[in-house]
């Protein structure tokens, strides 16, 4: 938010005008956005109803009620204790063997929906963008910002401006200059 404020106090001293917006609240407002929700909300219920998982769930029932029946039987039957433990060991590989596969199937089926919402939200933000900067430069503004900050650095985010001046290169120089000498512990000056 400071760099805003600074912005906002240098942009005035020069006479720039500035204008906001919230990305996130244009967002939600859009069909588009709404029905990309939609669609991976239902995509996701989707996963625990695939056969791999029916299968997984079927069998751990089944091995359940075996593991149920082998503490429940008397020691005399030990041929039935024998059978039953044999199959509970055959049930729980099964078991294994399943839930690794529905494992990964899941994990491909979430990379697979996250990537289809992402490509959904570069388009509308593409869309939210060019909107803007139209809006922008017919109003005669020098610089956009979105103002929520919700970046991945949670800073607001300049979307446009009209002559920018980019001060990277002295940031970097100044936080460089303030760090210590490689392999000196020393906290920055």
């Amino acid at each position: 938010m400071l760099i805003l404020q600074l912005a906002v106090l240098q942009g005035a001293a020069a006479g720039s005008r500035f204008a906001l917006i919230r990305f996130e609240d244009i967002l939600s407002e859009l069909a588009a956005y709404k029905s990309a929700n939609e669609t991976m909300l239902v995509e996701l219920s989707k996963i625990p109803e695939n056969t791999r998982n029916v299968q997984l769930q079927k069998t751990l029932k089944e091995l359940d009620g075996i593991l149920t029946e082998l503490k429940s039987s008397t020691t005399g039957q030990t041929k039935t204790k024998e059978k039953l433990a044999r199959k509970a060991s055959s049930l729980q590989q099964e078991a294994e063997s399943l839930r690794v596969d529905y494992a990964e199937f899941e994990a491909r089926e979430m990379k697979r929906i996250k990537r289809q919402m992402l490509d959904s939200l570069i388009v509308l933000q593409g869309q939210i963008r060019q909107a803007a900067v139209t809006i922008v430069e017919e109003r005669g503004f020098d610089c956009l910002f979105e103002i929520k900050g919700n970046s991945n650095t949670s800073m607001p985010v300049l979307i446009y401006a009209k002559t920018p001046i980019d001060i990277t290169g002295d940031v970097l120089a100044a936080l460089k200059a303030a760090e210590p000498p490689a392999g000196d512990p020393k906290k920055p000056k």
